[in-house]
């Protein structure tokens, strides 16, 4: 049987499939003029380690089997994969992952969803209508894998925020993704009496994967007892009849969401996190700024957040 194999040594990565019963020296022919000596040996010390037909990843980066898929809808997913003790990261960070497409490594950047203390990494994606990445993530099966960058980025951080008493998470949309990670983390109830996720929407189909977040922290034993006393979440959904509606804006604006909340108004010691559809998250991010709050930064802690590279790639229509 024939195995195909791929060496992209512009991206610093050696992926080869292994054909049984094949040597080393038939391996390096087929390659040909594109291996230089040190190729060659990679190429040979993988062909005698590894017998049977595998993916192997090598230097910066790792595979990823998918272990599970959940889809919620025609445009959103969520999957889990294995996670090697190679990867470490922080609340708020997001990973570069690759897919091998039409024969090219393509790489897009995503949040991570799941806690950093668990053992397997969960990722939330939306399918943009023509997108070449996420046509083909959409696709993958507990059969698949997917390659991640060992050193992982620093995305929407808890550092970058000041010392206060309420944190509010204003997502929209595939924002909730981050967030997700953020309640999940003991650490973010230690800094803060209270913890309220906003999540704004436009249909009612799009609150499922951040419904079964929260019934999953309801049993979680690490989680269970700061989501039963700080956790709050509002959702509010734009495009469809809802209980709540409206945008994040103009629930700040008009004060609805402090009315619906039935708490008191935003003051000096609130701090908040956003993230999601870029012009949503300008709007927010000058908002604040207009209410008196300051952008803070990991080395310059202040009132707000919001992670601005990865925004602007998220809506490049990948």
């Amino acid at each position: 049987m024939h195995y195909q194999y791929y060496l992209i040594d512009k991206y610093n990565l050696y992926i080869i499939f292994i054909r049984p019963n094949v040597g080393p020296k038939m391996l390096i022919n087929q390659i040909g003029t594109l291996l230089t000596d040190e190729h060659m040996q990679i190429i040979e010390l993988m062909s005698m380690k590894y017998e049977e037909n595998e993916i192997m990843a090598l230097k910066n980066y790792v595979l990823a089997s998918v272990l599970e898929v959940k889809h919620y809808t025609d445009t959103l997913f969520s999957f889990r994969t294995k996670r090697s003790k190679k990867i470490r990261f922080k609340s708020g960070g997001c990973v570069t992952m690759g897919l091998i497409i039409r024969g090219k490594l393509v790489f897009r950047n995503y949040y991570v969803c799941s806690p950093t203390w668990d053992n397997k990494l969960e990722f939330y994606s939306m399918v943009v209508p023509n997108g070449l990445f996420t046509s083909f993530l959409k696709m993958i099966t507990t059969r698949s894998s997917v390659i991640i960058m060992k050193k992982m980025k620093n995305g929407l951080i808890m550092k970058a925020l000041s010392p206060g008493k309420r944190l509010f998470l204003l997502c929209t949309d595939i924002g909730i993704a981050v967030v997700s990670n953020i309640i999940s983390e003991p650490e973010t109830y230690a800094k803060f009496n209270e913890v309220i996720v906003v999540m704004v929407c436009k249909y009612v189909g799009e609150l499922q994967y951040f419904d079964d977040k929260l019934k999953q922290l309801a049993t979680e034993p690490q989680i269970k007892p700061y989501a039963r006393n700080k956790l709050r979440f509002y959702r509010s959904v734009t495009h469809e009849p809802y209980p709540y509606s409206g945008d994040l804006t103009w629930l700040i604006k008009s004060g609805t969401l402090i009315a619906d909340l039935m708490t008191y108004t935003f003051d000096k010691m609130d701090r908040f996190m956003i993230c999601g559809s870029q012009q949503t998250t300008l709007d927010v991010a000058n908002l604040l700024k207009v209410l008196g709050y300051n952008k803070g930064t990991a080395n310059n802690p202040q009132d707000f957040a919001y992670e601005r590279q990865f925004v602007n790639k998220l809506n490049r229509g990948d």
